[in-house]
């Protein structure tokens, strides 16, 4: 179930790769207990999309991690 919940959003976050104008941005994905999980898309710096994919993750559960991370090009 998990590896699901990872590729959808990594699929996720292609999809907006796809659609985001051509300024560099970035997007990530956090896992934790269960399946718990947050992401990002369009954020200016990996640390503020990790942020947010970290808090929207234990939003709705514990121990969570970024999984992945991508800059849209």
């Amino acid at each position: 179930m998990r590896m699901k919940v990872i590729v959808a959003f990594a699929l996720a976050l292609t999809a907006q790769a796809a659609a985001a104008p051509a300024a560099l941005a970035w997007g990530c994905v956090a896992q934790g207990t269960g399946n718990s999980f947050g992401y990002s898309h369009s954020y200016d710096t990996r640390s503020a999309a990790e942020s947010r994919a970290l808090s929207e993750c234990r939003a709705r559960g514990s121990s969570c991690v970024v999984v992945s991370c991508d800059q849209n090009k």
